[in-house]
């Protein structure tokens, strides 16, 4: 397990409007960078989770009712560990993060977690109290944190000294030891974990990760802009073009596509979204339309000369929060 790359969630666990959390939780992601590991911020004010209301106990898992629930369930699942940033409120932790824990079970088991603490006494008690939650869903949480003061902060920002920063990072090589050592207890937990349920309900996760990327295309080829075309292009793409030819990698891709764009080689077209579908937590594939279209915005039709029409499967991944184009085949069509 030790060529793993462990994904690891900062979880800012404060919502309260003059919070520090979310400094403190800007300063860790800074001051995080191992080759081993991918470090994500995770701001439960963003997530914003109601009180728990669904009808069955967590411990039963998914299917939930609920759609933040589900989307939270999935953001969870697609982490192996957490550094929880957690303040003390009256000797424990903030409400908000008590409600996002209990929301799940089953997602949180066979990881691993550490904790960065801050308050009057640096956060210590709100630890020692989480500690006890997180035995309980199966989490294993590291023996070395990080506690912050009040004097770590200067203008509400994080000034911690480099005692501080070395903390972090015999905290960070315990956590991601531990990431890695429970790695294969998350693999063969469940037999089936590898075969993917295939087109799940979460039609309208599918349908907005698909718009928000033929939004970019579309934007690049109005503009004849390569950049804006290529935003979200993977590093590794996989790309077929046309002519039956593949591209593999961003740099040969954009390059081509810059040629393409400034010679307005496909001349004005629309994108449509034809299907999409969600086949695992962070992969949507979607068969999206290029039609070409007139000075007004009339499609033409495909058989006119001079007028290229194609149709494109699309693979999505969803990686840092955003959904990037993994694979693209492009096929000419004769018909609308």
């Amino acid at each position: 397990m030790e060529n793993l790359m462990m994904k690891i969630a900062i979880v800012v666990s404060s919502t309260r409007p003059t919070r520090k959390g979310r400094h403190v939780g800007e300063w860790v992601l800074e001051n995080v960078s191992r080759p081993d590991a991918h470090f994500e911020l995770v701001d439960l004010a963003e997530i914003d989770l109601p009180l728990l209301s669904e009808p069955k106990p967590a411990v039963f898992g998914p299917p939930y009712e609920q759609e933040r629930t589900r989307a939270w369930s999935e953001t969870v699942a697609g982490y192996d560990g957490f550094i929880f940033v957690v303040p003390e409120y009256n000797h424990s932790i903030p409400a908000p993060l008590k409600n996002a824990l209990d929301h799940l079970y089953v997602e949180w088991h066979d990881k691993a977690a550490a904790f960065v603490s801050y308050g009057v006494d640096n956060g210590v008690r709100a630890v020692e109290h989480l500690r006890g939650i997180l035995s309980e869903l199966g989490i294993a949480h590291v023996g070395p944190s990080v506690g912050l003061s009040l004097s770590d902060f200067s203008d509400g920002v994080v000034s911690a000294n480099e005692r501080k920063a070395a903390a972090l990072d015999a905290m960070l090589d315990k956590l991601i030891a531990w990431c890695g050592a429970l790695a294969p207890l998350r693999v063969s937990s469940d037999d089936n974990q590898d075969r993917p349920r295939l087109g799940c309900s979460d039609l309208d996760s599918a349908q907005a990760a698909t718009e928000s990327i033929i939004a970019e295309l579309q934007d690049g080829i109005d503009q004849g802009n390569a950049d804006i075309y290529n935003r979200h292009f993977a590093l590794d793409v996989m790309w077929g073009n046309p002519n039956g030819g593949t591209l593999l990698g961003y740099e040969e891709l954009h390059a081509i596509h810059g040629q393409l764009l400034s010679a307005n080689v496909a001349g004005p077209s629309r994108y449509e979204i034809v299907a999409a579908r969600k086949v695992a937590v962070d992969v949507v594939v979607a068969h999206v339309r290029r039609a070409a279209i007139d000075a007004s915005g009339v499609a033409l039709e495909p058989a006119a000369a001079g007028v290229f029409s194609e149709m494109a499967l699309y693979v999505l991944v969803r990686r840092r929060g955003q959904w990037w184009l993994a694979a693209g085949q492009n096929t000419p069509i004769a018909s609308i």
